[in-house]
Parts: structure tokens; C-alpha cells; sequence
């Protein structure tokens, strides 16, 4: 999001500064993009754990006396002077519920309040901006009412996928030779990563001449990753796995197109992009089954428990056999993209908010 939303802001020669982290600048410069230097600032730590970064923001604003600040997704942990519009995409805080974290931490109930008591301080702090921006109705609605935010100040732009996934006709899914099952995911608990163990396992006793892999975007070196290695050891399955590790944004739709399936079993989403990115790429989803996901995908994807390993099992063995399922999930997916706003509009959406709260607070002021 942020390297697209820099990239759209250059190509239209939008009058800004951007700070940006290390990783954004790096994912800016494999992208090509034309960075002017004096217009951009890297910041090493995050605002969010550092109080040397939160004080630099706060005079990096007031050396450049901006018309407005926009946070791509926050809270910025800052008390900016100028207008504040914050992108917000937390579900944890927005749109979680105990359901969520019983299946996250299954007992572990010391995290599970140390992450409640993160999203109260997140629910204070976001609270220092003055609109906010979210990808989905369901997040809006509910950072609204649990941070007690004016709704007339929480705006809706729906997510979709970089223009990099279309600048290129997509390719139709066979299923021949080794099958490849794609989690792009990072490591995080709410993703659910170690039900793949169980998902290997199901597969393997359902179909066992079935030649498949689980390709995952978590480093292999990685507690979670080493194990669900050691477990699938002793299963005799460490074959089925392929932890690939960080995958940049110009290498995704390869990696998609290599892939028959794409996976997004995660118990908490707001608008993942993997949605869509697939979608554009003519990829079968299977998806976890709750209303965070069928708003956005509808009839282009199959629904399952992330907790149920057969029924997760089944499914991605019925998309296998089945050429219409995987027929309908592709027109469904044509119909979900066609209703998603552009690039263009979407980046129009952001710009239109972002100057009509600046002049509200200019006129404001004024009066």
C-alpha cells in the first residue's frame, strides 16, 4: 500500500514529502521508482516503539509545514499540528472478537491480554487524527464505535491489487505436474501458519499419490516454520513444505502464476490483498470462513474452518478434480474485481479525502 500509494503520488506529480521506512524505500527502488532524495526521509525505527522517531516526525512536520499529513495505516503515534488522515487496516482492534482470540492463542490467555491491552493504547492514540480511512465497511463501523470516533469522519476505500498484477495477461491454472498451494502470509499468529501441519497431513491420507507442496512466505529459519519442519519430520512430510521466505512485490506475480491454489486460511483479515491478487492472476481461493472474507470474495472462493484440517483438505482436493469449480471461481473473481474501484480511483479516493479535511480545518481555523 505504501509503495503504491508513493508511486501514484510521483506519477502524478503530486506536491509531497514522504517518510518512509527502510523496507519502503527498498521496495520503492526495486520498482524503479524516481525518487527526488529531498523529498524523502527514512526512518530506521518505527514511531510506534521509538520516541526518538515519534519526536522526529513531529519536526520533520514542523520544518516542512505541511497542508496535511497522511498515514497510510496507523496509529502514527504522533499529535500532529496539521490536519491528520490515517489509514487504519488493525483488525485486532476494529473488528476482532473472543471467538478470534480463543482460536488465535487456544488458552494462552497472558498474550491474548497483553495484545488487548496493545489495541486499547492503539484505540487512544488513534484518536489523535482527524479522519480516518479504512479498506472495509466491517473495520469502519467497528474502530467507529470501540474508538468512538465520528462516522462522518471514517471513510471507506475498498482494497484491490498493485498495478503490477495486470500489467501482464494471466495465465489459466493446470493442474499437472507438482501441485503448489500458496499462503502468501507473514508471521503473525491471527495467519494461522501452523494448521498447515495438519492441512499436509489431511491431503497426504486423502490423496496419497497426490504431488504437492505448501509454498509459504515465512523465512525458514523461523520458530514457526523450524516447528512445523520437526513435526513433519517425524510425519514423513517435510517434503510437502517449501518456506520461501520474504518475496518482494515485483516477484509476486510469479510466484502466484506458479501456483494452482492460493490460500488465505487467517482467522482475522480487514481487505487482504491476496483477494484480489489472486483473482487478477485467474488463481482458485480457499479462503477461512468468516465475514470478513465473504464480503470481499462472494462466490470466488471456497470456504473453510481453519481449524478443521479434512474439510481444509477436501476442499483443496475438489478444486484439483473439479475444472468447473476452478471455472466458476475465475468468472466469480472477473465480477468481485469489476466492482472494486482502479488504481486510478482509488487514488483518486485518497486524494479527495485528504484535501477536503485539509481545507475543512484551513476554513475552520479561518473562521
Amino acid at each position: 500500500m505504501g509503495v503504491w500509494f508513493i508511486s501514484k503520488c510521483i506519477e502524478k506529480g503530486v506536491d509531497a514529502h514522504y517518510a518512509v521506512s527502510p523496507r519502503i524505500l527498498e521496495e520503492l527502488s526495486k520498482n524503479k521508482i524516481d525518487l527526488d532524495n529531498n523529498r524523502v526521509r527514512v526512518f530506521e525505527h518505527s514511531p510506534a516503539r521509538s520516541k526518538q522517531a515519534r519526536f522526529d516526525l513531529i519536526e520533520y512536520e514542523r520544518s516542512l509545514m505541511p497542508e496535511a499529513v497522511f498515514t497510510v495505516f496507523g496509529p502514527a503515534y504522533v499529535n500532529f499540528a496539521k490536519p491528520h488522515i490515517c489509514g487504519f487496516a488493525d483488525g485486532w482492534l476494529s473488528h476482532s472478537t473472543w471467538i478470534v482470540y480463543k482460536k488465535v492463542f487456544k488458552g494462552n490467555w497472558l498474550v491474548a491480554c497483553q495484545l488487548f491491552a496493545t489495541s486499547v493504547y492503539k484505540a487512544i492514540k488513534i484518536r489523535q487524527a482527524n479522519a480516518w480511512v479504512f479498506e472495509a465497511d466491517v473495520a469502519a463501523e467497528g474502530l467507529a464505535k470501540r474508538a468512538v470516533l465520528p462516522r462522518d469522519n471514517c471513510f471507506v476505500i475498498p482494497n484491490n491489487c498493485s498495478d503490477i498484477f495486470t500489467r501482464r495477461a494471466a495465465t489459466k491454472v493446470d493442474f499437472s505436474g507438482q501441485l503448489k498451494f500458496l499462503y502468501f502470509t507473514a508471521d503473525y499468529a491471527h495467519k494461522g501458519i501452523s494448521n498447515y501441519l495438519g492441512y499436509a497431513k489431511a491431503l497426504s491420507e486423502l490423496a496419497p499419490k497426490l504431488d504437492f507442496k505448501f509454498v509459504i512466505t515465512i523465512d525458514e529459519t523461523s520458530v514457526t516454520a523450524r516447528k512445523i519442519l520437526i513435526q513433519a519430520q517425524e510425519l514423513g512430510i517435510t517434503h510437502r513444505f517449501n518456506f520461501c521466505g520474504y518475496v518482494s512485490i515485483d516477484a509476486a506475480v510469479t510466484l502466484i502464476d506458479s501456483a494452482h491454489i492460493v490460500m488465505q486460511t487467517s482467522y482475522l483479515e480487514t481487505f487482504s490483498a491476496n483477494y484480489p491478487e489472486a483473482m487478477s492472476r485467474q488463481r482458485p481461493l480457499v479462503v477461512s470462513d468468516f465475514k470478513f472474507a465473504r464480503d470481499i470474495c462472494q462466490d470466488a472462493a471456497s470456504y473453510v474452518d481453519p481449524d478443521k484440517a479434512k474439510e481444509v483438505a477436501e476442499s483443496i482436493l475438489k478444486l484439483c478434480q473439479d475444472p468447473d469449480l476452478v471455472k466458476k471461481h475465475v468468472e466469480c473473481g472477473r465480477a468481485v474485481l469489476a466492482d472494486l474501484p482502479n488504481s486510478e480511483q482509488r487514488f483518486a479516493g485518497y486524494m479527495t479525502i485528504i484535501r477536503t479535511i485539509a481545507q475543512q480545518r484551513s476554513a475552520s481555523c479561518v473562521e
